[in-house]
């Protein structure tokens, strides 16, 4: 999967179903600042022959007002316009250099450390068990 929007004319809409006639990407800029929004866009045909477009909304490049509730972990929130596995990826190492960087700063207290310690454990845990099962999922497909 690339970093791009991982939506393409013909596929199936994660909103209404329908398949996906074109992705419109709308930037929109006010008050210093500019977001990104993207839309699946379906022609529709009526009984009559007259071409509608609907359009579903896919979410933003990037969430501002949500990533500032959630700057603790250090991550900037993206829509699902964004691939899942780059969301994915980035959410991790955003979380990872946070960490690091309170680590390093001294800043990190010995509660705080032994909670992230305990919540990574499991989270390595089921990360571990879901490469076991797509490891599995890969062998099956390529044999």
């Amino acid at each position: 999967m690339s970093g791009g929007v991982p939506f393409k004319k013909g596929d199936r809409c994660p909103v209404c179903g329908r398949p996906i006639d074109y992705i419109e990407r709308r930037v929109v800029k006010g008050n210093g600042t500019q977001h990104v929004y993207y839309y699946a866009r379906h022609i529709i045909v009526d009984e009559n022959g007259q071409k509608k477009i609907k359009k579903c909304y896919l979410g933003a490049e990037s969430y501002d007002y949500v990533t500032r509730k959630n700057y603790d972990l250090g991550l900037t929130l993206k829509g699902m316009a964004v691939d899942p596995a780059t969301r994915l990826t980035e959410y991790i190492n955003s979380v990872t250099r946070k960490l690091n960087a309170e680590m390093d700063s001294g800043t990190l207290g010995l509660e705080e450390a032994k909670a992230w310690l305990d919540a990574v454990t499991k989270a390595i845990e089921e990360l571990r068990s879901l490469i076991d099962n797509l490891q599995k999922k890969v062998r099956e497909v390529e044999n």
